[in-house]
């Protein structure tokens, strides 16, 4: 009873991204799991697409048929590949609550009141964003905090660095670290798919994250400043081209949308 007076989240969504290699193994479980431990959470699904590779007939037509089975689940389609901080924003756009729980694929929960688990924490954190087990592949985002920060630099056309833009960011604007709370029904197996390079992308040695975004943050997004802050780089940075807003209007909508 003392949980329900204090707390200010009535719902949250949730968000999926995923790919063709990860259907089988860790998609249509961690779905199917979702959905046996709660019925109604909305979840949105991104699906992302091949670079310079056409999107399987295949694989749109089982998920298709697989996500069809699956009460409230909205997938949204890239038919070509897009950077993560993309797929990331149209879930956050899409999504119908003001706090959205972000999942990559490659995560399984194991408690059937994970749900209620993260709205305590954000109880605690005062609706604010925060990641579990210390881990963006599964993160809690605020949609304020969106409006106030800005959303994920879509300039990162592939994989990797949106954690750290957004933990610089964070850091600057509000003088603190994104807060991260141990939720032990939450299983990470992102060391397992290390191996998952996008097709045709070329990455960094030995990781599945894009050399693309890596230049970008550090030929031309920032540049190091002994007087910067470090936050999830090797060392303190200042910024050098904030870039664009991006979605200007979508405060703008949420403000008004009552008027239709």
């Amino acid at each position: 009873m003392l949980f329900k007076k204090k707390s200010r989240v009535e719902n949250i969504s949730i968000g999926i991204t995923t790919f063709e290699a990860r259907f089988d193994q860790f998609f249509m479980p961690l779905l199917s799991r979702i959905r046996e431990y709660d019925a109604e959470t909305e979840i949105i699904v991104a699906v992302n697409g091949e670079h310079n590779r056409e999107f399987s007939e295949n694989y749109r037509s089982r998920l298709m048929a697989f996500l069809s089975t699956q009460k409230k689940v909205f997938p949204i389609m890239f038919p070509v590949f897009r950077g993560l901080s993309k797929l990331w924003n149209t879930i956050i756009i899409h999504a119908t609550c003001d706090h959205i729980l972000m999942l990559n694929d490659d995560i399984m929960i194991t408690g059937k009141n994970f749900i209620r688990k993260i709205q305590e924490k954000l109880v605690r954190n005062h609706d604010s964003s925060f990641l579990i087990n210390n881990s963006w592949s599964h993160f809690v985002i605020s949609r304020k905090e969106v409006d106030d920060l800005g959303y994920f630099d879509e300039r990162l056309l592939g994989i990797g660095e949106e954690d750290g833009d957004m933990t610089w960011r964070y850091l600057q604007r509000y003088g603190r670290a994104v807060p991260s709370f141990k939720i032990k029904e939450f299983v990470n197996y992102a060391e397992e798919t290390m191996v998952d390079k996008p097709a045709n992308i070329t990455c960094r040695p030995g990781t599945k994250y894009s050399l693309f975004n890596r230049r970008f943050m550090f030929d031309h997004k920032y540049r190091p400043d002994a007087g910067g802050i470090k936050g999830m780089f090797d060392y303190p940075v200042e910024l050098r081209d904030k870039g664009p807003d991006q979605y200007p209007n979508e405060r703008f909508f949420r403000e008004n949308r009552h008027r239709l």
